[in-house]
Parts: structure tokens; sequence; C-alpha cells
């Protein structure tokens, strides 16, 4: 991964460029949204997406320069990332240094943004979705409501893993399923704006 790719999926760096902005918004349901999004089949320009997620998050104050293009950077970095056939994705979530209550609430949020993302990044109907996608999308339901303090044990740091990779895999599934999209259709009749 390249210096730039790191900085674009940084936790906490994405956390202070946000605060930064007044958002109360974390990095992990900010890109969980992206994803969300791109998984429904968004197909907008950067400057576009930028300027659907201000609205939606209602975000007052824009970025300084560099941490915008951080920002923008990650957008782009999770499209390559989920077209990519090397299952390179990873969502934005908390490093090991901190504790496995804050990496669990971390994947919750992430779920919870994605959700929101799918809900409102495409032109889906509830009847256009598979029967296998919709029990990923309540997998993914399930994950958003966990809010308990975990103690931390070899074990429950073995099955937060294994809970991360699902998420992980599902997440370029419902991808494959609705967002590679036709690359020729006119982006804005198929995913009318953020709002």
């Amino acid at each position: 991964m390249t210096e730039e790719n790191a900085l674009a999926r940084d936790y906490d760096e994405i956390n202070a460029i946000l605060d930064e902005m007044g958002s109360l918004i974390r990095a992990s349901e900010f890109h969980g949204v992206i994803c969300g999004q791109l998984s429904a089949g968004l197909q907008q320009s950067v400057g576009q997406w930028w300027l659907g997620m201000k609205i939606h998050f209602d975000i007052k104050r824009d970025p300084a320069p560099g941490d915008k293009a951080i920002l923008l950077g990650l957008y782009e970095l999770t499209q390559r990332e989920l077209r990519d056939d090397q299952f390179g994705f990873m969502p934005v979530l908390p490093d090991d240094d901190y504790s496995l209550t804050d990496k669990v609430q971390a994947l919750s949020s992430w779920c919870q943004g994605f959700l929101q993302g799918f809900g409102h990044g495409g032109a889906l109907k509830d009847s256009d979705i598979e029967e296998d996608i919709k029990a990923t999308l309540h997998d993914f339901a399930e994950v958003a409501r966990v809010e308990a303090e975990i103690e931390s044990s070899e074990e429950e740091e073995v099955n937060y893993s294994e809970l991360l990779e699902y998420v992980r895999v599902a997440c370029v599934m419902v991808y494959g399923e609705y967002g590679l999209g036709d690359e020729d259709s006119d982006a804005e009749t198929r995913n009318p704006p953020l709002h």
C-alpha cells in the first residue's frame, strides 16, 4: 500500500479531519456510507459525491485542501479496492492499539453507514434485491445494533476477526452484484443526487 493510500484510510487521521469540519460522524461510518453507496451502484464524479456527502451529513465547513484530498482519496481508493479482483478491500477501522470494544463498535458503525449509503446510493427497489443480498443486509443490520462492552480475550478477538472478514467479503460480494453497473449508462438518471 502506498503512503498516500495508507493516509487515505487512516482511522485517526480521518476522524481528526471530520472533527475539524464540525462533523459528528466517525471515520468508520463515513467509510461505510461510501461503500454502501458504491455497492448500490452510485456512479458519480468525486466532486458530485463530495457535495452529496456534505448535504447528507450536514457538513458546514469545508476541510483544508490537504484534508479534502485525503477524503476524496478515500473515495477513489475505495472504488479501486472494490473493483480489484485481488480482494484487497478493507473497511476503515481502528487498529490493534484500540480496545476490542472500540473495534467492535467501529465495525458496528461501519455497518450502519453501509446500510445508509446502500439505501441512498442507488436506484434499487426492494424488489430488485436478491434474497441472498437481503440476508447480507440483514446481517449488517444485526452488526449495526451491537453496543455492548466486550471483555478482551483470545476467543473474542478471534470472533471479531471472523466477523470483520465476513463483513469485508460480504461488502465485496454486494458490490459485485450491484455496484459494477453499466459503465456506459447515464449516472445521473441511474443515481439521483443524495438529499
